[in-house]
């Protein structure tokens, strides 16, 4: 099982910027995609893959 490193970045109210950077265990890059889709949601938040681990 590899580790998958993404960054997910939601703006919130007043123009905050929320940024963090999740790391997901998965078996391929597209599961980790799907893990990360049911938590952060991209209708709210942005997703960007940065790296496997």
């Amino acid at each position: 099982m590899s580790k998958f490193e993404f960054r997910v970045t939601k703006i919130g109210e007043g123009g905050k910027i929320w940024t963090h950077n999740i790391i997901i265990r998965a078996d391929e890059k597209l599961n980790a995609f799907a893990k990360l889709e049911e938590i952060f949601p991209s209708s709210e938040y942005t997703h960007e893959f940065l790296q496997t681990c």
